[in-house]
């Protein structure tokens, strides 16, 4: 399954994230989503393609979710990633689908859009990221827990 939206990726990647967290492996990203595409010229189609009955069975993958009660009883060297805007971050801002403002206690806050670039917010390079998370205490010694 090849995913892609027009916000960068931010919709993809979630969908990415929910599929990959329920078993499905088969999962990427178009980097630049529709917007880079599009902008390529590549192929467009406008026509509803026939869908082919398939079979998913849901099975979660532990390792990629994290369950409140665990979060509040982790080790100090876990790392929690808030990726929403600063302001969101900072609770001056309501997050789409949020009851409240606010963050988890002693969250680490790297907006999405840091680690993007350019026009059709492409990915940054993996040492540009690397460099970007590092300098947020987000280092491969670490455990994250993202959300």
């Amino acid at each position: 399954m090849v995913l892609y939206d027009d916000q960068g990726g931010r919709s993809a990647a979630r969908l990415w994230f929910v599929l990959s967290a329920y078993g499905h492996e088969k999962v990427s990203l178009v980097n630049g989503g529709w917007l880079k595409w599009s902008a390529e010229k590549r192929p467009v189609a406008t026509d509803t393609p026939q869908a082919v009955a398939a079979t998913f069975t849901p099975r979660k993958t532990p390792a990629m979710v994290c369950a409140s009660p665990e979060l509040l009883a982790r080790k100090p060297d876990v790392v929690v990633l808030d990726t929403r805007s600063d302001a969101e971050f900072k609770g001056e801002q309501l997050s789409g689908g949020a009851k409240k403002t606010g963050r988890i206690p002693n969250s680490v806050n790297v907006d999405w859009k840091e680690t993007v670039t350019g026009p059709y917010l492409v990915f940054k390079s993996a040492p540009d990221l690397k460099k970007l998370f590092e300098s947020k205490g987000v280092t491969p010694d670490k455990e994250v827990v993202t959300y």
